[in-house]
């Protein structure tokens, strides 16, 4: 069978976070199936990035256990998959699996050719993409709002597995993911996908609330966005980062990383400031707010409320639901 380790913060923290598809928390590496033996050639292939295999065994019979590395964006190891059954069993081929990071000064998101191409990224690689851009093939994430809490404050004692339902671009097949998140040194969130499919694991659906706030969105001719609070660790500056469109895209909102990553004018942000300490369930005020569009600043007509977790008025901190229109 196949099981997964992260090392996103190093070979010393290495946790076991997948078997065969089902997510694993951050469980000891020890706990695995003869580790003492096998351990020793996990430290090689982290030191030199190349696979491994070995035989063990015990009274229950000879093991083969076979390691592969998953590099991530800076060349170097994110995790391994390691396969470890009966010699008489031969290794099928790992999972699909890749790791990104998530830069917080640049407010972009850094993967690899590995990771745009799980996704059906396309025929031309962009190492770089933006916040939007990194998401915006999710259908659905339940635990996105403690993922970008992570990205807003990325400490090394921060991390999450969750589950994803992932569209692919290219060939419209819908994917389950298990996806694991650790903050690495206050600056970068580490971020590890592992396409679970060929487990027999099924994809989730959207929440309904999430289809019909689209739906009311697309209906009133609005547009919708999940809104995030960020603090750059370096300069302590507060941006409007634009990370998940509820909505379809505007039509005049081209994506991608420029020299400013500010979603929302620098000026209006303290509309921010009035929405948060707003009660969730409240209907917001209707003002004006300019949005960065691909032609400018763009003048809409706009209301900002809180994030609140589904079926209750729970708020989380420094995530907001933006919805705009025309004049």
């Amino acid at each position: 069978m196949w099981s997964l380790i992260e090392c996103l913060n190093g070979l010393e923290e290495a946790t076991w976070v997948c078997e065969n598809g089902e997510p694993q928390d951050f469980r000891s590496v020890r706990r695995m199936l003869f580790a003492n033996e096998w351990l020793p050639l996990l430290d090689q292939a982290f030191h030199t990035r190349t696979s491994g295999a070995a035989t063990v065994g015990s009274k229950k019979g000879d093991h083969r256990v076979v390691i592969h590395p998953v590099i991530g964006p800076e060349a170097t190891v994110y995790a391994f998959h390691v396969w470890i059954a009966p010699l008489d069993q031969a290794p099928t081929p790992p999972p699909p699996t890749a790791g990104n990071r998530w830069l917080l000064d640049r407010q972009a998101v850094q993967q690899t050719p590995e990771s745009f191409a799980m996704s059906g990224g396309g025929e031309q690689f962009h190492e770089f993409r933006s916040a939007p851009q990194f998401t915006g093939r999710a259908l659905r994430s339940d635990d996105f709002d403690k993922i970008l809490q992570i990205v807003g404050d990325p400490t090394p004692e921060k991390k999450i597995i969750t589950e994803s339902t992932i569209l692919n671009a290219r060939t419209g097949r819908v994917m389950p993911w298990v996806v694991v998140c650790r903050g690495h040194d206050g600056n970068e969130m580490r971020i590890l996908f592992c396409d679970v499919a060929r487990f027999g694991i099924e994809p989730k659906i959207p929440t309904p609330e999430a289809l019909s706030l689209r739906a009311m969105s697309a209906a009133a001719g609005r547009w919708a966005a999940l809104a995030a609070m960020a603090t750059d660790p370096i300069t302590e500056r507060r941006d409007i980062i634009l990370a998940l469109w509820i909505s379809e895209r505007p039509p005049w909102f081209v994506e991608f990383v420029p020299d400013t990553t500010d979603f929302i004018h620098p000026d209006d942000r303290s509309l921010f400031s009035a929405a948060s300490v707003m009660r969730a369930d409240a209907t917001p005020p209707e003002v004006r707010i300019r949005i960065n569009s691909s032609d400018g600043w763009r003048g809409m007509n706009g209301a900002i409320r809180p994030y609140s977790l589904a079926g209750g008025n729970a708020r989380v901190d420094d995530l907001y639901i933006v919805e705009f229109w025309e004049s």
